[in-house]
């Protein structure tokens, strides 16, 4: 399966030059190009900037980063049952 999905994701590389999808030791780490944009990462900033804004007092920042966090929604991150890795302690954080 990991070569299925190193393939879909980099179908002109070679074996041992996957740049995107690189192997760290038994793990495995999406290795993305400067200047990429990670949805995933702005509706948690977004999040994070909502909650300090509110302990400030900041309603309007706060209502402004939750409606941000609102329009990059997409739907539980790997809804599987198990946990998946770091992934399961920031499930429970959004």
């Amino acid at each position: 399966m990991r070569a299925a999905l190193r393939r879909a994701i980099e179908p002109a590389a070679t074996r041992g030059s996957f740049e995107l999808l690189r192997r760290e030791g038994d793990a495995y780490r999406l290795g993305l190009p400067a200047g990429s944009v990670v949805d995933l990462l702005r509706f948690e900033y977004s999040i994070r900037d909502g909650r300090r804004a509110e302990a400030q007092g900041e309603t309007r920042r706060a209502a402004a980063a939750d409606e941000a966090a609102l329009g990059l929604y997409r739907g539980e991150v790997l809804p599987e049952d198990r946990p998946a890795g770091g992934v399961a302690e920031r499930r429970e954080y959004w």
